[in-house]
Order: C-alpha cells, then sequence, then structure tokens
C-alpha cells in the first residue's frame, strides 16, 4: 500500500485492511509522503497532473478536520492524536489520489532483514552504474536518481547503526528510479537487464522473507506481491 492508497483507506473510498492505523502521525506521514511524490512528478514535467495539483491543497483541508478536538460550543481546542471524525472527499479529490496511486509503487512494510539489506545494497550498485552508463537519459533526471539512490543507502547505514528502516521505503525509491528511467531512456537494454537480472533475484529474496514472517495471516499479502 502506497501513500495514496493508505490516504484512499483513510478516506473510506477503499475498503481499509484489518488493523488499519488511523493515529495522526501516520495520516500527516502518508499525507506528506504523497504530496513529496506529486511535487516530484510536476516537477519532473509528467504529464496529467492538473487534477491532482489543484485538488491537494483541499484534501490537506479533510484530513486536518479528521483529527480536530472541539469543545462543546463548537470552538477548535486543538488535535487529538486519533482519528476522531469521518470527512468525505468530493469527486475531484478522488480522482487525484487515484491517479496519483497508479503513479506510485506499491509495497507493504516490513522490517528490513540484514541478508535483505545485502540484496538492496547490491541493486543500489548497479542502479548507480547504470546511471553512470546512460548517457541519453536528462541530465536533471539522472541527478534526480542518484540523489534518491543516495538517500536510500543513507537509510541502510543508518540501519546497520541500529536506527529503524523499512524495506518500502527503499523499494519504493528504487523502483520509481528504475521505472522513470525505462521510459525516459534510449538505451532500454540497461535497465531492462536490471529489472530481469536484479530485481527478480532480489524481490525473490524479499518474498521468501516476508513468506516466513506471514505464515497464516499474512499469506493473501504474498499472494497480492506475486500476482502477475
Amino acid at each position: 500500500m502506497n501513500a495514496a492508497e493508505y490516504l484512499l483507506a483513510f478516506f473510506g473510498v477503499e475498503e481499509s485492511p484489518e488493523d488499519f492505523p488511523v493515529d495522526i502521525d501516520t495520516a500527516f506521514s502518508q499525507m506528506h509522503e504523497a504530496q513529496q511524490a506529486l511535487d516530484t512528478l510536476v516537477s519532473m514535467h509528467v504529464k496529467y497532473l492538473d487534477i491532482p495539483r489543484k485538488a491537494f491543497p483541499g484534501i490537506w483541508a479533510q484530513l486536518m478536520k479528521s483529527f480536530l478536538s472541539l469543545h462543546q460550543n463548537g470552538s477548535i481546542s486543538g488535535f487529538h492524536p486519533s482519528k476522531v471524525s469521518s470527512q468525505e472527499l468530493t469527486d475531484s479529490q478522488v480522482q487525484a489520489l487515484q491517479a496519483l496511486a497508479e503513479k506510485m509503487p506499491s509495497l507493504p512494510s516490513q522490517p528490513l532483514a540484514d541478508a535483505n539489506g545485502e540484496s538492496v545494497m547490491g541493486l543500489l550498485n548497479e542502479v548507480r552504474k547504470a546511471l553512470a552508463r546512460d548517457d541519453s537519459l536528462p541530465l536533471d533526471l539522472r541527478l534526480y536518481a542518484l540523489r534518491l539512490v543516495n538517500e536510500a543507502q543513507r537509510n541502510l547505514e543508518e540501519h546497520s547503526a541500529g536506527a529503524e528502516f523499512r524495506l518500502a521505503t527503499a523499494m519504493e525509491r528504487l523502483l520509481g528510479v528504475i521505472s522513470i528511467a525505462e521510459e525516459r531512456t534510449e538505451k532500454k537494454t540497461v535497465w531492462e537487464n536490471i529489472r530481469n537480472t536484479v530485481m527478480k533475484p532480489f524481490m525473490d529474496a524479499f518474498l521468501s522473507s516476508m513468506a516466513q514472517q506471514m505464515v497464516g495471516s499474512g499469506a493473501d499479502l504474498v499472494r497480492q506481491l506475486t500476482r502477475g
């Protein structure tokens, strides 16, 4: 579930999974992540984002209303730590989140195992090499992709020092870089090779690790990831 999909579930447009978090920290974090993703896509001149761009201020407003605490006289007393009311989105706001959800990678948040950390680092190195080889990509895109790779590497280093790190964070950035590069490059084979030779074994290891963690109740999630 990516940030836009989370928001669709939060506002009741889509069905929410069991134990779906509706605390203010999670909701605002997901909203901020969705806003960052939209801003990034707009800065890269991705088409057909006028509706999301115009709708997002209203989505922010509805999110804030969901956590407002009121005095008995109806005046605002502050924000409640958990969702206190269900706000409805307009059709354009729903369409905005649906459009963004289709453009954002979607993976579950699962703790990073040490073995998977090595796999992520290997993938980062391959993406870095591809960026160096692929001079057909626009310079601004190559710099943006390199920043994402560096950010994911920093996250891994912080994890090794004991900080919490979630695999989905790095994977969303890596998948985003690869998908965008595949669309814009003139050297298709460079990125196809990464997806076919590096991504596949990485995802196999990832899914194997997840399957061990989610025996029983988590089986549906594994099937969702491997579908198609």
